[in-house]
């Protein structure tokens, strides 16, 4: 997405911490801080040059700006940058043939650690300038993405073939486990799961290629163990049904991320679950004013990842989302009847916040992290904080991404180091933060 509509998933320099005011009615706490950043470029650049010089896999946000190293950092961060690449780009590559050639991707090793080594040859590919291993860097880089049809590109880290639908029956588990836990403290409980870009785009997808048929049906399989669990589950997929692709596409053609259009399809499904569940308490308020529909053009994120002459092709994308809209019928500070919980797919600039509180005319409060902290530290962020100790919503939308569903709080190499932690002490967190 536009680095300028981004915020930092941590806590910032700016000053600005704790809840405040977000746009059109939304209430911001530190976990998506709305310290904005300009140029895509930047933020990405910032990203992948962190990670790889600190020889993790993940992608960690950095703004430009906020800290200046010395020249011996900086070589000391080349230095340890080469010798992360040089022992990753080739299993890298060859974790990225069997993805795409649909044969099974290393038996030996967890789908975390294929994740984690593939994103460090990521990371480190755009910083090999000068060194002896830039092809294969840069070959590494193109081969993460995966391009389809019509100029259409899909991240190369999420399998559309390999089957781990029992791993996600048993998130669908916990995540019932957290929802009861919530439910005991009044607390209602509504899930979203953003489908995988491949199943939203199936057509799109490279000549030759589709969805595995375990693959094909592990959405479905999720959202019928959910609601065996007794979960309130969005069925995001069907909602995909609801988006004018006359307008706009259910997913932006090179970005990971869905379109507004499709968030709001989602977020006016959640609403209707949470509607469904019982009247939300509180009078009905004039629902906060959307602003017009707005088109600027940039790359998008999956496009930045390639080769400068390969991202040319590839080309810009569309960015429709709303203006910011004056006024608006309710206070930005005002106690959330509705809490959302999730990822960048929840971001105010994507909308989904904004119009589940538009539908609702209700008080929506948004907690939302980078994909790496993971939904089970992002849930805990907001649940051990000074917010919801002190007032806490009458329900809470908790998002989660489809290619990530198979991952609990445990996963190493998933998840940043900080949000790893055993299920049970997983849980256990959840329980004393309720119980404040």
């Amino acid at each position: 997405m536009r680095g300028q509509d981004r915020a930092r998933a941590e806590p910032c320099n700016s000053g600005i911490h704790g809840r405040r005011a977000g746009p059109r009615g939304i209430a911001l706490d530190q976990s998506g801080c709305g310290h904005a950043r300009r140029g895509m470029r930047q933020w990405a650049v910032a990203a992948v040059r962190t990670a790889a010089a600190r020889g993790r896999a993940k992608l960690q946000l950095v703004p430009i700006g906020h800290h200046r190293a010395s020249g011996a950092q900086r070589r000391d961060r080349r230095a340890r940058l080469a010798r992360a690449v040089s022992g990753t780009v080739t299993r890298s590559l060859e974790i990225i043939s069997a993805m795409q050639s649909n044969r099974s991707i290393d038996a030996g090793t967890t789908p975390a650690l294929r994740r984690r080594r593939l994103l460090l040859a990521l990371a480190a590919a755009p910083f090999a300038a000068g060194l002896s291993f830039v092809p294969r860097a840069a070959l590494a880089a193109r081969q993460a993405v995966i391009e389809g049809r019509d100029r259409w590109l899909f991240p190369g880290w999420e399998s559309y073939v390999d089957d781990d639908t029992p791993a996600c029956l048993k998130t669908v588990d916990l995540i019932a486990a957290a929802a009861g836990k919530l439910a005991a403290h009044g607390i209602r409980c509504t899930i979203v799961v953003a489908p995988l870009k491949a199943r939203a785009a199936a057509d799109k997808l490279p000549e030759g290629n589709a969805l595995s048929p375990a693959l094909a049906q592990r959405y479905a399989s999720m959202l019928a163990h959910g609601k065996q669990a007794g979960l309130d589950f969005v069925d995001a997929v069907a909602a995909l049904g609801n988006v004018d692709t006359s307008q706009d596409s259910t997913y932006i053609r090179a970005d990971y991320h869905w379109s507004a259009h499709t968030a709001e399809a989602v977020a006016d499904a959640a609403a209707d679950r949470l509607l469904a569940a019982g009247t939300l308490p509180g009078e009905l308020a004039a629902p906060p004013a959307l602003g017009e529909w707005t088109e600027t053009m940039d790359f998008g994120d999956l496009a930045t990842l390639l080769a400068p002459e390969r991202r040319r092709a590839i080309g810009k994308d569309r960015f429709i989302v709303r203006e910011q809209a004056d006024g608006g019928g309710l206070l930005a500070d005002a106690t959330p009847v509705v809490q959302v919980v999730g990822n960048s797919m929840v971001q105010p600039y994507l909308g989904f916040p904004q119009r589940l509180a538009h539908t609702l005319a209700r008080p929506v409060g948004l907690t939302w992290t980078f994909g790496d902290t993971g939904p089970w530290k992002t849930l805990l962020n907001y649940l051990e904080s000074p917010g919801f100790a002190a007032q806490k919503p009458q329900a809470l939308v908790w998002q989660f991404n489809e290619g990530q569903m198979a991952y609990g709080p445990g996963a190493s190499g998933q998840w940043d180091a900080p949000s790893i932690m055993a299920e049970g002490a997983w849980l256990d967190r959840v329980e004393k933060a309720l119980a404040r």
